[in-house]
């Protein structure tokens, strides 16, 4: 390997063992391979093997936009050959002489393999201009809201997409930063900035906001088809506890864990429409500050 790789030309990197997202390159080929056999078995899985050589085939004499070239050229210095029978050729078949071979390993290494370079390295800018213009690494100055990013994996398609508004209290040396919610106390984890939008902080009420301790009850309002809670506030008796829209909650997390505790649905219908109410086009929709 050390001499084909002086040979060649290229550079021969190792990656952590058993760790596969080291190795990207090679990974997105078997993911390819796997995609091909996968469509030529059709269903006949216990025979995968059967396809292999036809998938490496296929994969071997693509033209890659990468390149310019298919993979079979680039190793062989050659076009594929076509589909045919050799055998019923007339002619002496010569092999290639000593002096052809070397010459032919020459154009590889003087010719092929620098255009190859220059083209690759065009094309792996070009791939990452457009990468930067799309993920913009933003910065949060100190003091400014934002909102927690919350991953498709740990939320349903009803559920809210972000989290917040939180302050950012400083960032570290890493990169990450520090936050504290609107009730002052840090945050008990670091975030990166891929994990946050920035928000407008001037809706952030500090004097008026306190943490939920949990929800007891509920009404319904049957005109409006709104529900109103009742909150026991952390740190407060029952006493304290007040009547509340859920536009008022920075996070609908506890709503949530409300029903589920006490195992119902809230009533779907739409709102009963009465003579007083503005027609669909003049009223408003109010954002809510979860969103």
């Amino acid at each position: 390997m050390n001499r084909f790789k002086i040979k060649a030309g290229f550079d021969h990197r190792l990656i952590t063992p058993y760790y596969p997202q080291g190795n990207g390159a090679a990974e997105r080929s078997v993911g390819t391979a796997m995609m091909l056999i996968k469509k030529l078995v059709e269903g006949v899985t216990e025979k995968w093997d059967l396809f292999v050589p036809s998938a490496q085939l296929a994969i071997n004499s693509k033209v890659s936009k990468r390149t310019n070239a298919a993979p079979f050229s680039i190793m062989f210095g050659r076009k594929l050959n076509d589909f045919r029978n050799y055998n019923e050729e007339n002619g002496e078949k010569q092999p290639l002489t000593t002096e052809q071979i070397n010459q032919r390993i020459a154009e590889l290494q003087n010719v092929v393999f620098p255009a190859l370079h220059e083209k690759t390295q065009q094309s792996i800018k070009i791939q990452k201009d457009k990468f930067d213009s799309k993920h913009i690494q933003r910065d949060f100055p100190m003091g400014s809201y934002v909102m927690e990013k919350i991953h498709p994996n740990l939320k349903g398609k009803m559920d809210a997409r972000h989290e917040g508004p939180y302050q950012v209290v400083r960032k570290t040396q890493n990169g990450t930063y520090v936050l504290k919610n609107t009730t002052g106390d840090l945050m008990p984890k670091n975030f990166t900035a891929s994990q946050l939008i920035a928000v407008d902080g001037s809706t952030a009420d500090h004097n008026n906001t306190f943490d939920v301790e949990a929800i007891v009850a509920h009404k319904h309002d049957a005109r409006t088809n709104k529900y109103t809670y009742k909150v026991k506030w952390l740190h407060y008796d029952d006493s304290e506890n007040t009547w509340e829209p859920s536009d008022n909650f920075y996070s609908q997390k506890c709503i949530k864990e409300y029903w589920h505790r006490i195992n119902q649905t809230p009533i779907a219908d739409s709102p009963k429409r009465t003579g007083r109410e503005k027609p669909a086009a003049q009223r408003r929709t109010k954002r809510s500050k979860h969103q």
